[in-house]
Order: C-alpha cells, then structure tokens, then sequence
C-alpha cells in the first residue's frame, strides 16, 4: 500500500498561479493508493466540483472535510479499498481532518489527514491530542499532514535565524524556543515518525514567500507499531516539479499491509 501527503497551496490555482496539471502528474506518478491533500482551497465550491477534477484525473474517490478557515483537508482513495468508514471534522480545531478506515490482515486501519494550526503551538498540542483520539477508534492508524512544528530530533542544531519573523514567530512554542511538542504528542502515544530517519525538508520551496530553500520538515506520516514495522519506504518527492508545484514537497510511504475484503 502506497500512501502520500501533499499541501498543495491554496487549493493549486489561486494566488501562485493555476499548477493544477502539474500537481496532479506528481501525484500520478507516485501512484498512491490513499492521498492525503492540504489546503484544498475551492474544493468545496460548485458542488465540489475540484474535487471530482481530482478524482477523475488520478483515478480516485474522495472525501472532502470543510473547513471555516476554506483550507478544506481532503482524503483521496483507490474505488477498490475496501474502506468501511469515512468522517471528518473541523469542530475546535482550525482546519479539522479527514478519516477513513479500512480493513486489513492486521485489523481495522484508521488513515487520518490533518493540517494543524499555523499560528498557535498550543492549539497545535490541543489539535493533536483531537486527532489522536479519533485515530483510536481503529485497530491502527497512521496520522498524516502539514503539523506545522518540528520533531524533536530535527530541533537540535535547526538555525530559523535567517528566516522572516513569519516563519519564526508561527514555529515558536510557548516557551519561545522550537515547538517540538505537538510531533511529541504522537510520538509518547506509541507512534513511529516514518519520516525520521532521513529528515528531509519538505517547506518552503521556491514558491513560498518565506525563504526560496527547503529549511524545515513540516509534512508528516505517523504510524502506530504494527503498521510502523511494515513500512518499505518513505520518501520527500522533490526534483524541479516539486519545487514549482507548491510550496511544500509531498511525502509517501511505501508499506506492505494487505487489505481485506477487496
């Protein structure tokens, strides 16, 4: 099973420009079987008419959680899952998230995406606490999406000295220092940070009005143990498209977890 989280700015057509073809051949590419998708700005409008773009372009079916801040958080997925749920949810949080859960040899999957909050490290805490408990009515779970913090293995020797105070002040936590608090929440409730080993940078590229080089991991796929120990792969998609296509790079895991019921 291939699984992918991408932010994909301001829905990938407004104020950067319409990327909409590109940001779907990089997703093409990568071919996931559940894709994760941040700040789908627009999706909801005409009948969700982006969001059956999306699905008719890749292949795919799509839930689509809506958002009062409009960054809207969507959960893409091959037909062909045998997915038992589907739910989302903004309530107490900024931008809410999107679940479904499926059955496999392991037992019921909860695949969760969320984007959380840009400004407030401790509603970030709260936010991730939320998304925990929901991850939990399943068997396992893997949380993914834009944290908007850092690991705290990525803290130690991180310079943001050169970056605007943007960038700074949203990342800071309440003490003032790094916020490695809400990766911390998932990582003492027994969840394994995929994406640790190597700890590329995913944000900002080019496109961003913060800083033209990839700086900071903020794109993460978090997964209980039994999943965790099957993972094949993880990856940062970067390369020239990437960088063009949105100001965060995608993520995707690779993970041998057959499925039930197909």
């Amino acid at each position: 099973m291939k699984i992918m989280s991408y932010n994909i700015l301001e829905g990938g057509n407004l104020s950067k420009g319409d990327r909409t073809d590109l940001l779907i051949d990089i997703i093409r590419t990568s071919a996931p079987d559940i894709l994760g998708l941040n700040e789908c700005r627009g999706f909801a409008d005409d009948d969700e008419a982006r969001l059956r773009l999306f699905e008719r372009e890749l292949g795919m079916t799509g839930l689509l959680n809506e958002s009062a801040s409009g960054n809207h958080i969507a959960i893409l997925f091959r037909p062909d899952l045998p997915v038992v749920e589907r739910s989302g949810k903004s309530i107490s949080m900024y931008n809410g998230y999107a679940r479904i859960t499926l059955q496999t040899e392991i037992g019921s999957l909860a695949v969760v995406a969320t984007h959380l909050h840009p400004f407030a490290s401790v509603l970030r805490v709260g936010e991730a606490q939320i998304i925990a408990a929901r991850a939990a009515a399943a068997d396992s779970a893997i949380v993914m999406g834009d944290m908007n913090s850092v690991a705290p293995g990525d803290a130690e020797g991180l310079e943001l000295a050169d970056a605007p105070r943007t960038m700074t002040e949203r990342m800071r936590g309440a003490d003032g220092g790094i916020d490695t608090d809400v990766i911390s929440v998932l990582l003492k409730r027994g969840y394994t940070d995929l994406g640790a080993k190597g700890s590329t940078p995913t944000y900002p590229t080019p496109l961003s009005r913060e800083k033209s080089d990839p700086i900071v991991r903020l794109d993460y796929m978090l997964a209980t143990a039994l999943v965790a120990e099957r993972c094949r792969d993880f990856q940062v998609v970067g390369g020239e498209p990437g960088l063009r296509a949105s100001d965060h790079l995608p993520i995707v895991a690779e993970i041998d977890l057959p499925v039930v019921g197909q």
